[in-house]
């Protein structure tokens, strides 16, 4: 039998909680980042010529349990 493990946290900006890859979630400090906040962090990053953080195309996706370290 298999599973999967989800990881249900407050987003670090909207403080709306929401699910991701523990693994993989762009956060800062350990705090998670919604796909929202996120997508409207880089949009702003972009406008100044900043580079985009990174997010993993897995990020907001469950993680299977043999990816747990």
């Amino acid at each position: 039998m298999s599973g999967y493990y989800t990881l249900y946290a407050p987003c670090f900006v909207c403080n709306e909680v929401f699910s991701s890859n523990p693994n993989t979630v762009p956060s800062l400090n350990n705090q998670p980042i919604c796909r929202k906040c996120i997508k409207a962090v880089n949009a702003k990053r972009r406008e100044v010529g900043k580079p985009e953080w990174p997010v993993a195309a897995d990020a907001y996706e469950p993680l299977p349990e043999g990816e747990l370290p």
